[in-house]
């Protein structure tokens, strides 16, 4: 007869075997996740031109034109097929084009929870529901922060750009955990096709925008340096991954084509040729923002909310480095690294580069941000008997004060609709079918969308001061108008374009209105 062990030893033997198993979470798991947070943005996106240069982009996606440099090829082209396809099932163009930015913000929230439930210890009491719990609850502030809001819900480039950094972690982690494990000699075809897949996602991220670089940048020194201890890094394999890089990157060369071939709105400063595909692709333009004195908003929200996010996960990644060197989780140390490393990098990028909506550029920052918190939350966490309980009462708590940031931007996105509404009407009323219509704001993207996309007073010419001031888009102009519209205005400063529509109805027969005067005096009443 075998003896029986006493209740307590089958009770730690039990706890032992729970220990040990599998925690990771399911791929349905991730995709629900993944599923909600689609469902949310989608729902809060608004059916009408957001803000910024959310006109612009909707230009370029309704039209398969070129967007502002760097230009954005990769999100142009599958966000072009994307907003065709709802825009055929009957959804309106602004509608779907800002749901392409939804549809980032949810790959985004797939790729985040993926690398998070691979960051944490693949074994314990944290599993299932309360595992999930945890990496929701450490996405949060990401996820709930309103420059990610906007960036998730109106056209804009800035949700992919975090989805494509959470994707280059992910890839990363899996290749970092493949060099270090213990089996025998990697296979030299298997090194191949693991340069080519890095070196096609890396090309991927930096087509849709060159300050990728930081993060593709970071994790191939990483895995590169890994190679090497192993001993496997071979200069065949840095130029598979370079060769690989490259065919994204040839993306490209749609401005090339469509600098010979104008979409019916493009940036209007491409010209063709190699060095001006090299000016646009390189945002040669934008040089002037280096260095030059920060202006609007995005102060505000780096202060107030960002720089307490960031101090936050510095200290929670400090805290956690220790736990997981001395668990000998050696990729996960240099991905948390790799990630911290290039979010410096981003920042000390934004510190010099002088544009009013930087809040946006640091979301790709977060990222590690957000591991971090994952970590120490588990840590926190993993000793619990039942950590479901807690891990359910802190994301309930969290989701409710959350909810302020979200009801904040509904209300900012409701204001947007009645902007938008208010622009059409202001449009609509124009005393002329026939004239010049000058708005010396980035906003005249609007007026031109309203023209191109609905079909609004096609015959009326929509010119931006501080465009015209571009030789390019001078000449595009004089060409439409049958003139030059700058020709004896000599302009000094900004205050300088408001001369513009003066000058212009000064010609006999014109009508002329400035859009910006017309429309403040409508809102008015007057």
């Amino acid at each position: 007869m075998h003896d029986v062990p006493p209740p307590e030893q089958s009770e730690t033997a039990a706890a032992e075997t729970v220990a040990d198993a599998p925690a990771r979470l399911s791929r349905g798991m991730r995709a629900a996740l993944a599923l909600g947070a689609a469902l949310f943005y989608m729902a809060l996106a608004p059916r009408c031109l957001g803000e910024g240069d959310s006109a612009e982009f909707t230009l370029a996606l309704a039209l398969t034109g070129a967007a502002h440099p760097p230009g954005y090829p990769l999100y142009t082209l599958a966000g072009s097929v994307f907003v065709h396809a709802l825009r055929g099932a009957g959804l309106g163009w602004a509608h779907a084009a800002n749901l392409w930015s939804a549809c980032g913000a949810a790959a985004a929230i797939f790729a985040l929870v993926t690398l998070a439930d691979r960051l944490l210890p693949p074994t314990g009491r944290l599993r299932g529901g309360a595992r999930a719990c945890v990496i929701a609850l450490a996405l949060l502030p990401l996820a709930a922060h309103p420059t990610f809001l906007r960036a998730a819900t109106q056209a804009e480039v800035y949700s992919w750009e975090v989805a494509w950094t959470a994707a280059l972690a992910v890839t990363a982690l899996g290749f970092l955990r493949h060099l270090d494990a213990d089996a025998p000699p990697l296979e030299t075809r298997s090194l191949l096709r693991a340069a080519l897949a890095w070196g096609a996602l890396a090309g991927v991220a930096l087509a849709h925008r060159p300050t990728m670089l930081a993060f593709a940048g970071s994790f191939t020194v990483t895995l590169a340096s890994s190679a090497a201890r192993r001993g496997v890094l071979r200069p065949a394999l840095l130029a598979a991954a370079f060769g690989a890089a490259l065919l994204p990157a040839s993306a490209n060369l749609w401005f090339a084509y469509r600098a010979l071939h104008p979409a019916a709105f493009q940036w209007p400063l491409l010209e063709p040729g190699v060095n001006g595909l090299l000016q646009h692709t390189a945002g040669a333009i934008y040089r002037s923002y280096l260095g030059a004195r920060v202006g609007g908003g995005s102060g505000l929200a780096l202060v107030g909310t960002l720089l307490p996010l960031f101090a936050l996960g510095a200290a929670a990644l400090a805290w956690m480095i220790p736990s997981i060197a001395r668990r000998g989780d050696r990729p996960a140390l240099a991905c948390l690294l790799a990630l911290a490393g290039a979010a410096v990098a981003q920042g000390a990028f934004v510190a010099v580069y002088a544009v009013s909506d930087f809040d946006f550029f640091l979301l790709p920052a977060l990222v590690p941000v957000t591991m971090a918190f994952a970590l120490a939350l588990a840590r926190m966490l993993e000793r619990s008997e039942a950590p479901l309980t807690p891990a359910a009462l802190a994301l309930t708590t969290s989701l409710c004060v959350a909810a302020v940031p979200v009801v904040q931007e509904s209300a900012r996105l409701a204001q947007v609709a009645a902007a938008d509404a208010s622009v059409r009407e202001a449009f609509d009323a124009l005393p002329f079918e026939r004239g010049v219509v000058v708005w010396n704001s980035d906003s005249h993207t609007r007026l031109v969308a309203l023209q191109l996309l609905e079909g609004r007073k096609r015959g009326v010419v929509v010119l931006n001061g501080g465009v015209l001031t571009w030789p390019a888009a001078r000449r595009d102009a004089a060409k439409r108008l049958g003139f030059d519209p700058l020709e004896g205005l000599e302009l000094r400063t900004d205050e300088d374009l408001a001369r513009i529509a003066p000058h212009l109805a000064e010609r006999p027969g014109l009508a002329v209105a400035d859009f910006g005067l017309w429309w403040s005096a409508r809102a008015a009443g007057n």
